[in-house]
């Protein structure tokens, strides 16, 4: 593989608009691939971009309006030097892709998913060489990420990365960097915003592989999301 750094952005939008994601790609020109979860886009809905672009489409709300919900986008940078690959993928809460060398798989697992059904879905997922998971998995791996709270998916995907000898690239790389944020809160009197760590970097990858690796976290910068645009920088030699 290259020796050039191979950028990977993730973004959370809550409901992608086209306005917006010119703003994000202002901000990713050096990634070659932004995955974005909760894009809210419907069959056959298409971004007005020239960026080519993968989809694993959500559902149409049935309320009586035009958004929808869930959904996943991969952009592609023209710029990108390896050949893009959509995989086949046996679920809608993941969207494939093979970039070069590595595949890349990206999840959306809403939070009211049963447990069961978020490791049926991770069991789908062919751990061969190379690989990395990305995206919203919902899961609060508590003291392991430096987030303050855990739930029972964090808990249950910690067990299922130790047993397939995985590494949560936020423990190493932005350990206690929130990924979330939620509403305002007053505690003793101060103005304190509820945070989280739930879009996640997961590798099969052994970190001395990974040269010079790290995460960015766009933590000032306001998309319009609760959710904060990040980017993993690796070179892969």
């Amino acid at each position: 593989m290259s020796t050039l750094p191979f950028n990977i952005s993730l973004w959370n939008a809550r409901g992608l608009k086209d306005t917006t994601v010119h703003d994000v790609i202002t901000h990713i020109s050096t990634s070659y691939v932004l995955f974005i979860t909760e894009s809210w886009y419907y069959s056959p809905m298409r971004l007005p971009i020239d960026w080519p672009q993968f989809h694993v489409y959500g559902t149409k709300v049935k309320r009586g309006n035009n958004r929808g919900e869930a959904g996943i986008c991969a952009l592609v940078n023209p710029l990108c030097p390896y050949p893009v690959i959509q995989l086949p993928s046996s679920n809608n809460y993941t969207l494939s892709l093979k970039v070069g060398g590595l595949r890349i798989h990206c999840l959306y697992l809403p939070p009211l998913m049963h447990n069961d059904q978020v490791l049926e879905i991770l069991e789908s997922i062919p751990l061969l060489p190379n690989t990395i998971l990305c995206g919203d998995l919902n899961a609060r791996m508590g003291d392991l990420l430096g987030d303050y709270a855990s739930n029972s998916r964090g808990r249950k995907l910690i067990s299922w990365c130790q047993d397939r000898e995985l590494n949560v690239l936020n423990q190493t790389l932005s350990h206690g960097q929130p990924t979330f944020y939620g509403p305002v809160r007053n505690v003793d009197n101060q103005q304190l915003h509820s945070t989280s760590v739930i879009d996640l970097f997961i590798t099969n990858i052994t970190i001395s592989s990974l040269l010079d690796p790290s995460i960015l976290i766009e933590h000032d910068l306001s998309l319009c999301s609760d959710h904060k645009l990040m980017t993993l920088v690796v070179f892969l030699g």
